[in-house]
């Protein structure tokens, strides 16, 4: 568990160099860095689903799109009527996409189906101390004819709450820019250790990273 002073780093734009992707042979592609990292390495920044921009402390009550800091009284993205007034927006839109508005229009929070692509179409090999850099995290490669020998990065960079970061080095949570089915508190994750990896649901006021694609 690391602790998060007032005087950490917040999110920060990527330089051109890191606005890279890889072309898996998938419906989209891959940016090679995290949001807020500049290398494929570097664990970037963290953001609560909807939000785009890093903070000392995620809680419900610093939470912008939830109104007086309860989990069922959100402000956007609401589609059972439990948790606010219904807007039936379940995807989120540019202006609270961390990716677009950090990296530009042409870039976006991957979706849960285009996860569940890089799932199944690909093999991924947990690896510690990736590249000799003392990162652990998973590669995923390629398993479409031709694009095989491409592969990416996902270093393992734990989750923010409140006001320190868990399970650094060993865990780690994905956004996806999807709303959870079943609850409008939740939104869904692509999370993994060093033994699994998998789609959950996550409150979503947990500081997790973000991993760009365009098409």
């Amino acid at each position: 568990m690391l602790y998060l002073g007032l005087n950490s780093s917040l999110a920060q734009e990527a330089t051109e160099s890191a606005k890279e992707s890889v072309d898996l042979g998938l419906s989209v592609k891959w940016a090679t860095c995290n949001v807020g990292a500049n290398k494929p390495t570097e664990k970037g920044s963290y953001f609560a689903w909807g939000e785009t921009s890093e903070k000392k402390d995620y809680t419900w009550k610093t939470y912008s799109l939830c109104d007086e800091g309860e989990d069922y009284h959100q402000n956007k993205y609401v589609t059972l009527k439990f948790y606010g007034k219904v807007d039936n927006r379940s995807v989120l839109e540019p202006e609270d996409d961390a990716a677009t508005v950090k990296w530009g229009a042409e870039w976006r929070t991957p979706t849960k189906e285009e996860f569940n692509e890089l799932q199944e179409k690909c093999t991924w090999t947990w690896t510690p101390n990736y590249d000799s850099t003392g990162v652990n995290g998973y590669v995923i490669t390629s398993m479409v004819e031709g694009f095989t020998d491409k592969s990416i990065f996902l270093p393992a960079a734990g989750t923010r709450n409140k006001n320190y970061v868990d399970d650094q080095d060993d865990f780690c949570i994905y956004w996806t820019s999807t709303l959870g089915a079943w609850s409008n508190s939740i939104a869904i994750g692509l999370g993994f250790s060093s033994e699994s990896y998998d789609q959950y649901d996550y409150d979503r006021f947990y500081g997790n990273c973000v991993r760009p694609v365009h098409r």
